[in-house]
């Protein structure tokens, strides 16, 4: 299929760009999951924090001061919420120089 493929030299900027990409595609998607009891305090805020942030949309911020793990769990999550295949999202990591 189509690749899309993009560099960064961050695992924030990653997944800021990823969930920005996203959100734009269906953001009815974050809405719903910003709202679960379980999920939202792990991974959205209502304001912008110290823990760091990224402000998706207006008053929906991702936090983005948890771990490389987190941050996959929550793509895992919203590609399934999506209904599109993990496998659109591939990484290839270069070592640094």
């Amino acid at each position: 299929g189509d690749s899309d493929e993009q560099k960064c030299d961050s695992w924030v900027k990653m997944f800021t760009d990823v969930v920005s990409q996203l959100y734009q595609e269906d953001s009815s998607v974050f809405r719903k999951l910003a709202e679960e009891k379980n999920y939202s305090p792990i991974f959205f805020s209502n304001e912008k924090d110290k823990r760091g942030c990224f402000e998706i949309s207006t008053g929906l911020f991702l936090i983005t001061s948890n771990d490389v793990n987190s941050k996959l769990r929550i793509l895992s999550r919203i590609f399934k919420d999506l209904e599109k295949d993990k496998s659109e999202l591939t990484f290839k990591l270069q070592p640094l120089e």
